[in-house]
């Protein structure tokens, strides 16, 4: 069929192919390929992303000079901006109370084991401070409309009766929730394994442990407060945040 014009048979036209272009091209991409499957080259699908969640939280809420791990402590904390670490006890009856020690005899006016007293017992005791030991229901009560987060020490493990209820109390904050433990790696492998968050912990120590390691215990978390700066920009780059208590 013929043109109606030579300008519009112009533009019609296929390019013609450069042949070792092509291949040069060919050979680049397969180069780039090779590289990238052994970690030389960034590949962009695998940019590491840090995982969400403030850097700095107030241990066992602190403030004010009222009882750690109290209703005053907490609002004053948050009153500030903070972001809250705290812990928990299992009382007979499986109630999970914000409690720090295993005893009741330091923050209190009552005495004994947390595990040796009922929840009928725990509520009719006082903190220092006059306020009330919460149960860890009305903690999430407390938190869930001020947004903050939480970083939880898990001082023994769980039965599964008693993660089954920490499930029942997080669910409303659960997204905002990172569990620790000062005690054992295995207690925060078991709390990643049920869909929490999870920090390796190193608080104190200089020593700086690896991104294979701290991904094998947590979900990309590190509680330490003697990372530096620059290390903590090397983790980053890794898909790890930092946390630290104050």
């Amino acid at each position: 069929m013929g043109c109606p014009t030579r300008s519009r048979c112009i533009s019609t036209k296929t390019p013609p192919v450069d042949g070792k272009a092509m291949k040069t091209s060919i050979r680049i991409s397969v180069a780039l390929a090779s590289l990238a499957a052994f970690g030389a080259v960034p590949v962009a699908s695998e940019a590491a992303s840090v995982p969400p969640g403030p850097k700095w939280y107030r241990h066992r809420g602190h403030c004010g000079g009222y009882t750690e791990n109290g209703y005053k402590a907490f609002r004053c904390s948050v009153n500030r901006g903070d972001h809250i670490e705290t812990d928990f006890r299992f009382t007979i009856g499986v109630v999970p109370i914000i409690m720090h020690d295993s005893t009741l005899n330091r923050t209190t006016n009552c005495t004994g084991y947390v595990s040796k007293r009922t929840w009928a017992y725990v509520d009719k005791c006082k903190l220092n401070d006059r306020s009330e030991v919460p149960p860890l229901r009305g903690y999430v009560s407390f938190i869930k409309p001020t947004g903050r987060w939480s970083l939880i020490d898990l001082k023994a493990m769980p039965t599964s009766t008693q993660w089954a209820r920490l499930a029942d109390r997080l669910g409303p904050i659960k997204s905002r929730v990172i569990f620790y433990s000062s005690h054992s790696d295995s207690y925060v492998k078991a709390a990643k394994a049920r869909g929490y968050r999870a920090a390796k912990f190193h608080l104190w120590q200089g020593v700086q442990r690896s991104v294979s390691t701290m991904k094998s215990v947590g979900t990309g978390y590190y509680l330490n407060n003697s990372t530096s700066a620059s290390r903590e920009a090397y983790y980053a780059r890794h898909g790890i945040k930092v946390l630290k208590i104050n």
